[in-house]
């Protein structure tokens, strides 16, 4: 869960000093012990501070204290505001100044506020909370720092968190961050990204470096989208780390993602050697012609986007007709209107067409008719056609056509 948006940022940077201030309710007590919570954090070969050092190349990491247990009042449902105050005060009484640290995180019972989440942050503040039904889930942890650190949500077209290369989606593990993170985090610094802003026309190719280690090399690739504040962001994974846990659809690829400033990240497509990579547009294809054990070789074609909607569909027609369904006792026989017009032409493929009926968005088909059965006596209906091509681009209307009653 997280609030708010990013750009480039610094707050991803230095050693964060971290407190982790374990907490009981009254009537439900806390399950993850100090040694528990300071292995996952800070001590563990595999710990937050471990995944963080090594995604960043050594700029960001986490050191601090875990506290014993203390107990507060439970709070109203899931009141962020008196859970992290209270937890602030019992910490306080104990001794710990919270000054010393840059980051809180508040582990609570398990379950026990009914939040309907595992953790909770707002993008670029300091304050992260963690359910303590895990008390190994090191991604949740992590997740949620992602979000103190200042980063958003790493989508696909699955939904908000279904980019699973990526430990601000939802992977179940702790994968690598993408590329479009550790460029926002300044982890990839500019040197090591292949910019094609004002490159519309060109065919190039590139060496790019994994993205999982400190590789003195090109590492990004990022491509502005013409008409949009939108960039395509190329990188090269690999099973190295972290990334060991990485699904098969994202090894030895590149993994293609969108975002603009002050948004989510989204997963658009992963290119394996030998595979090409289109956007809806036409304008940008990229081909992962061949890889090794640290680069992927691209080549990248950018051309002008596809603006030009197809022609308007011509020569409209309806008629009425009865279609006769089944034979002998079952036969039955329909009224419908059969719709036909002729295609529409665009320079790169018509993909559908849309049906208007009396004013109203109808139907979507693939090709030049329709029968529409499902009609009522006495009354008229009205049709009118648009085109669609591949892109997107839509077509004027074509002249309407009205039948009955």
């Amino acid at each position: 869960m997280s609030s708010s948006t990013y750009e480039t940022s610094t707050v991803g940077a230095g050693v964060q000093k971290t407190l982790v201030i374990l907490l009981n309710f009254p009537t439900s007590k806390q399950v993850c012990t100090k040694s528990q919570v300071d292995s996952l954090m800070f001590s563990g070969s595999s710990s937050v501070n471990k995944y963080y050092q090594e995604n960043s190349f050594g700029k960001v990491g986490f050191q601090g204290t875990v506290t014993e247990a203390m107990t507060i009042a439970a709070p109203a449902y899931c009141d962020l505001n008196s859970l992290s105050s209270s937890g602030d005060a019992v910490a306080t009484q104990a001794g710990y100044d919270l000054n010393l640290f840059q980051k809180r995180v508040y582990v609570l019972p398990p379950n026990s506020l009914k939040c309907g989440w595992t953790g909770a942050a707002f993008t670029g503040g300091n304050k992260v909370f963690i359910d303590s039904s895990g008390c190994s889930n090191s991604m949740v942890y992590a997740h949620e720092l992602g979000h103190s650190l200042g980063m958003n949500h790493a989508s696909s077209a699955g939904g908000e968190y279904a980019d699973h290369s990526d430990v601000m989606g939802d992977p179940s593990s702790t994968p690598h961050f993408n590329s479009v993170h550790k460029i926002a985090m300044g982890w990839i610094p500019s040197s090591r990204i292949a910019n094609m802003s004002g490159m519309v026309g060109t065919i190039a190719d590139y060496r790019v470096a994994h993205l999982e280690q400190d590789v003195n090399d090109l590492q990004a690739v990022k491509v502005p989208i013409v008409g949009t504040t939108d960039s395509y962001y190329l990188s090269y994974r690999r099973g190295l780390g972290f990334d060991s846990i990485l699904s098969s659809g994202f090894l030895d690829s590149i993994s293609v993602h969108r975002a603009g400033l002050g948004t989510r990240s989204y997963l658009v497509g992963t290119v394996k050697a030998g595979e090409v990579w289109i956007d809806p547009t036409g304008a940008f294809k990229v081909q992962l012609l061949s890889r090794d054990t640290t680069y992927g070789n691209v080549h990248i074609e950018v051309s002008t986007p596809d603006v030009t909607a197809p022609s308007v569909p011509l020569n409209l027609q309806a008629s009425v007709k009865t279609v006769t369904s089944g034979k002998g006792r079952r036969a039955v026989t329909t009224t419908v209107i059969h719709l036909s017009w002729s295609s529409s032409n665009d320079d790169r493929g018509v993909q559908k067409y849309l049906i208007e009926r009396n004013g109203i968005l109808y139907t979507v088909v693939p090709g030049a008719a329709f029968d529409d059965s499902y009609l009522l006596q006495g009354m008229s209906y009205t049709y009118r056609i648009q085109a669609v091509d591949y892109s997107g681009n839509i077509s004027d209307y074509s002249l309407p056509v009205t039948v009955g009653p």
